[in-house]
């Protein structure tokens, strides 16, 4: 359970009796750490930019590519 230092005492509506005590001091709020200094940032080439689709995304674009490639010559393939 709760000590009477843990509780703070509030306005009721008169239903019950308010707590007694004080309210106890609010803790102060630390101070904020100053940010790390950063090194300058790379500067990127107009004509050598980052590339435009990853490994991952031309893997996944060819297997869809494939799949209805393959998708098309089996419907081809049925009706003849």
């Amino acid at each position: 359970m709760s000590d009477d230092k843990d509780r703070i005492p509030v306005a009721t509506n008169g239903h019950r009796h308010p707590l007694k005590g004080e309210a106890p001091e609010p803790e102060p709020e630390p101070e904020p750490e100053p940010e790390p200094e950063r090194g300058p940032t790379p500067q990127v080439s107009p004509v050598m930019g980052p590339p435009a689709f990853t490994p991952t995304q031309i893997a996944v674009g060819f297997g869809l590519v494939a799949s209805l490639i393959v998708l098309l010559l089996g419907r081809r393939r049925r009706r003849g």
